[in-house]
């Protein structure tokens, strides 16, 4: 049984674009079956001569669409058969080029309750390929288990986790992803990142990247306030002055015309997939 909602594999060429969608993983509970082929819960990339574009969309597992996955078989005494751990909780890369810009990944988790680790990479888990992200905003993603027979420890793993593999990065936000953990692995830094990981645990950040400050969101109990008034979904807006406001140098250090809601990035552009102010008459 196969759970994504887009598997992109075979051995030809291909480019995909993915636009203004919202995805919205839901809970599962899967018992008494052979699972296989977890990782990626929305969209898997085995194709390794793909190129994948995805722009002003929105991944999200929140609780009105039911919260992480389970995935588990029982022996019909009750005992646990086999466990499926995630690698992705959107997305799961094993090659090809990705390319994401304009887009939001909030509370996204790759979980697997009851025993086992639940896998890497709550949004985003790459093996191989090249992952660029450009004006992206990460918020509250996570993976982890319960330790159930593991006294009871919770743990959290990273919002994107790379294994030899390449992330360019610029003009994008990492905001309260679980204990602060964004990014495993070395990026290539465009400049103007907005990180909660600490300094210390991540290579390839350049002077200009930011640690540790609100970009503008409204918060509650350091939890952002999601706002969809000038949206058809919720979306990390940025509602007060903040230091991804007007962060970009005047160029936009390659940031898109549009943010994620298609408005007009103005002034000095924004960090992030919302701009703050943005004109939205286009």
């Amino acid at each position: 049984m196969i759970q994504h909602i887009f598997e992109i594999s075979g051995s030809e060429p291909i480019i995909v674009n993915i636009n203004n969608l919202k995805f919205g993983k839901k809970h599962q509970l899967i018992v008494d079956t052979v699972y296989s082929e977890t990782d990626g819960q929305i969209i898997l990339i085995k194709n390794t001569q793909s190129i994948v574009n995805i722009d002003f969309c929105y991944f999200t597992s929140e609780e009105s669409f039911g919260g992480g996955d389970v995935h588990y078989d029982r022996y019909p005494n009750g005992t646990i058969k086999m466990f499926d751990g995630q690698n992705g909780g959107a997305i799961a890369q094993y090659g090809g080029d990705l390319n994401i810009s304009n887009s939001t990944f909030a509370r996204v988790e790759a979980r697997v309750e009851y025993e086992y680790l639940g896998g890497n990479g709550g949004a985003i888990y790459q093996k191989s390929g090249s992952l660029s992200l450009i004006n992206c905003t990460f918020y509250d993603n996570s993976t982890g288990y319960n330790g159930i027979n593991r006294s009871n420890i919770d743990q959290w793993t990273f919002a994107i986790y790379l294994i030899n593999s390449n992330l360019e990065i610029k003009n994008s936000i990492f905001y309260h992803n679980r204990s602060d953990m964004d990014i495993h692995g070395s990026i290539n830094s465009g400049g103007y990142n907005i990180i909660g990981q600490t300094y210390t645990k991540i290579n390839g950040v350049v002077t200009s990247d930011l640690f540790n400050c609100n970009p503008g969101f409204k918060l509650v109990d350091r939890h952002v306030v999601l706002s969809n008034s000038t949206f058809w979904i919720p979306i990390c807006a940025l509602d007060t002055p903040g230091c991804a406001v007007d962060a970009l140098p005047v160029d936009g250090n390659g940031a898109p015309l549009y943010d994620q809601r298609g408005f007009t990035r103005i002034n000095a552009p924004d960090i992030g997939a919302c701009e703050y102010n943005g004109d939205a008459s286009n």
